[in-house]
């Protein structure tokens, strides 16, 4: 029976159910024309007639039940179908809309570092004629204007790098990088402008460092730099009057790391309590109002949150502030973020952080340097010219890749060239490669770049440049690159 039982379920019986089905009629059929052969005939024995009648009705029932049971698998295998076939064209149409989202996304960065391109080398001009102006003597009023429209276009600058931020953060592109640094040194020559700043509106600026606090840390400190100047930043806009006060908390070591919490409180408007928990996020602002009285895209809290997160850490906002419930100037604003950072040695190579201040007073080459330009838009020639005869050197131009390339064949003796990746003809990328492959020379090549993206910068460094300077660029960064390359191989020579 157990044999029987497991035949009716195999799948070859499952397959051929129809025909299974018809043959348990036929046989049925057979054994009730049998049995009734058989009333008729008195030779049969009422035993058999029995058995002929059981026999039939066991084949009846059998036929009937592999008819249900056929009828119920075919319509529910018809329903799998349907089913995976609607599944299936779902699946198409998400991955018809997955691809569309990628290209579109590809394309918007496409556009972006398009744009970046095209905005930096105009800016590149006005910030760099802005910092030589500004070097001259001027009266009072010209210096004012010089100075605002430096400060405009740093505002430009700073907007552009918070949309390519926000850009990267949606691609999850945005990376940290590892480095040993001096964290007081860094940090407190970074925030000297909001000194000065503080200074000029007569607000109090106060800058606490935790004794506890390691000299050396490890982690990225430009971006732990980008994270206190938005925070920063946005307390100077909305504070008026009374104080900004940036601390720094120790909260313990552990496993090599320490534990920092850094407050940014200030005495200035406040936010909104009911927009506390949508602060963070991309262009949003306390109140409407707000952008049309101090200015602002809005974009930089969210950059902040994000950074914070890539760093392991966390962020919080209160307002009105704790700490100045009782000071005049505003119910006040107190942001805080928590991370771990590693703690270096104290013998450990770290980046040297040199100021502003030391740089104009050092902005000068210690030798002649004659330097090859390559740099196909005039006013940034002017500019190029301008930058390196202010630092005591002389240099050639020419227009694109080409010209570069005759320009190293001829007998002028050169001792490094800046070369934009750029060009009409023949771009910096395929003149450095022809340089070092068919001139075989070693001469550095700084690439002049206004492409911000990293993968743009791999590229030009692959191609076989030595360096890189991203547009716009300043005076001092020229004179950080001709003493890091060209002096530095003069003296080794």
């Amino acid at each position: 029976m157990k044999k029987f039982r497991s035949f009716l379920l195999t799948q070859a019986f499952q397959e051929h159910t129809s025909l299974l089905t018809i043959l348990s009629y036929l046989l049925t059929y057979l054994a009730v024309l049998g049995l009734g052969w058989a009333e008729k005939s008195d030779s049969i024995s009422w035993h058999w007639k029995l058995s002929i009648l059981l026999f039939s009705s066991i084949l009846f029932v059998i036929a009937l039940t592999r008819n249900l049971n056929y009828e119920k698998t075919t319509k529910k295998q018809q329903d799998d179908d349907d089913e995976r076939e609607a599944l299936e064209e779902k699946l198409r149409i998400l991955e018809k809309e997955r691809q569309d989202a990628v290209n579109a996304n590809h394309a918007k960065s496409r556009f972006l570092a398009q744009m970046s391109h095209e905005i930096r080398n105009p800016l590149n001009s006005i910030l760099g004629f802005s910092e030589m102006l500004a070097k001259r003597k001027l009266d009072t009023k010209s210096k004012k204007f010089v100075d605002l429209i430096s400060q405009s276009g740093d505002g430009l600058m700073l907007l552009l790098n918070d949309i390519l931020d926000l850009n990267k953060i949606g691609e999850g592109k945005l990376t940290m990088e590892s480095v040993a640094f001096h964290f007081k040194e860094v940090i407190s020559s970074s925030l000297l402008p909001y000194e000065y700043e503080a200074s000029q509106k007569d607000i109090q600026f106060e800058l606490i460092f935790d004794p506890k606090l390691p000299d050396m840390l490890i982690a990225d400190p430009y971006r732990f730099r980008q994270i206190l100047q938005n925070l920063i930043s946005n307390s100077m806009k909305f504070t008026q009057a009374g104080k900004i006060r940036v601390q720094f908390i120790h909260q313990g070591q552990r496993d090599g790391k320490v534990w920092i919490r850094t407050l940014v409180s200030d005495t200035g408007i406040g936010i909104d309590p009911k927009k506390l928990t949508h602060i963070f996020n991309p262009f949003v602002q306390s109140e409407e109002s707000t952008t049309r009285k101090f200015g602002g895209s809005g974009l930089g809290l969210t950059i902040v949150s994000e950074l914070v997160r890539l760093m392991g850490g966390e962020i919080g906002v209160q307002s009105p502030n704790p700490m100045y419930l009782s000071d005049q100037g505003g119910p006040g604003t107190q942001f805080h973020f928590d991370v771990s950072l590693p703690y270096a040695k104290s013998n450990y190579a770290a980046e040297k952080v040199v100021s502003d201040k030391e740089l104009d007073e050092v902005l000068e080459l210690p030798q002649a340097i004659h330097v090859l330009v390559a740099e196909d838009n005039t006013v940034n020639q002017v500019l190029f010219q301008s930058f390196l005869e202010g630092l005591g050197a002389t240099s050639d131009v020419v227009d694109n890749g080409q010209e570069a390339i005759r320009a190293l064949c001829s007998k002028t003796h050169y001792d490094l060239v800046f070369m934009d990746i750029q060009m009409p003809l023949m771009d910096g990328l395929q003149a450095s490669k022809s340089i070092r492959r068919d001139l075989e020379s070693s001469i550095p090549i700084i690439g002049a770049t206004a492409n911000a993206f990293k993968e743009d910068i791999r590229i030009a460094l692959q191609s076989g440049m030595n360096d890189y300077i991203p547009k716009p660029f300043r005076q001092k960064d020229l004179y950080e690159k001709i003493m890091k390359w060209a002096v530095k191989d003069m003296a080794n020579s």
